[in-house]
């Protein structure tokens, strides 16, 4: 109704809170259970957020999944191993200064019974709803992207250095990177991770492609060719932007090469907005300029 009020979200029980604290839950999979979500969490001298990890899906899906993650070399998607994943990443990141949640002060130890962290609570869009929103103007979305773009190469280069597949994201998305109201750009969601038998430049071009096509999606059509230049003046090496290129439409393995060459005859795949087609876009911009 117009005039009233935003009506504050309803608190949630969460097992294993201290009396007096309040849930508010964020996020959470559909077909989870009732723990796995993202909290925020009022009842300290400020704000707080916890991941709980929970199942997200059915015993059956949850063994496809495990079966999936084989056979495509993820790490394992149980609660536990997600949890271990996460964990280790943050330290990694962190280790090589890159910005992400830090875990509060004097957090207490709670007796939730289920994996979780805690994080330090950022307000701020993610860079996915900064990107798409109408009222904000191209300089200041340019002047955004160009503070992104050099920390983007730096952690691809030090994986790289370091053969490092925890640099590396898995689920490649300028959702999972917020813009904090301080300024701070905070890259989240590490819970899985590509393993050992997929070469490095191929993760780095995976990650390249879905922020790419992140970025196509919620940007003004028009406007996506400024946004191509501040990645190729801002982005080093030049040479790690080829890799999307190199392995979705020239792998060196001949039956992988064969199968994204039929990926990409099917009709959603030939779209303008599909990850080949803006591979394409950013292959086309690299060879002018080299």
């Amino acid at each position: 109704m117009s005039g009233a009020k935003p009506k504050k979200p309803a608190a949630v029980a969460l097992p294993g809170l201290p009396p007096g604290w309040r849930a508010v839950r964020l996020d959470r999979s559909r077909r989870g259970g009732d723990l796995q979500g993202i909290y925020l969490i009022e009842g300290l001298e400020g704000r707080i957020v916890l991941k709980v990890f929970g199942p997200k899906c059915g015993a059956l899906r949850q063994l496809t999944a495990r079966i999936d993650h084989g056979l495509t070399g993820r790490s394992a998607p149980d609660p536990v191993s997600r949890f271990r994943t996460e964990k280790r990443a943050l330290e990694i990141w962190q280790r090589n200064g890159f910005d992400v949640f830090c875990v509060p002060e004097n957090m207490p130890r709670l007796d939730i019974p289920a994996p979780y962290l805690a994080f330090e609570y950022v307000g701020g869009p993610t860079l996915k709803n900064y990107f798409r929103d109408v009222d904000t103007g191209l300089d200041a979305k340019l002047a955004v992207l160009k503070r992104f773009v050099p920390q983007w190469g730096r952690r691809h280069r030090a994986a790289r250095r370091q053969s490092n597949r925890f640099l590396v994201q898995e689920h490649a998305s300028f959702k999972h990177v917020l813009l904090g109201d301080d300024g701070r750009l905070v890259t989240f969601d590490f819970e899985e991770v590509f393993t050992r038998r997929h070469p490095l430049p191929f993760l780095i071009g995976r990650e390249i492609a879905g922020y790419l096509r992140s970025l196509y999606r919620v940007a003004n059509p028009s406007d996506f060719e400024r946004y191509l230049d501040v990645i190729l003046q801002r982005y080093r090496p030049l040479e790690f932007l080829s890799y999307p290129h190199r392995y979705f439409f020239r792998h060196p393995n001949l039956l992988l090469r064969r199968f994204h060459a039929l990926m990409r005859r099917f009709p959603a795949n030939r779209r303008h907005n599909s990850r080949y087609s803006v591979i394409n876009r950013l292959q086309s911009r690299l060879e002018q300029k080299t």
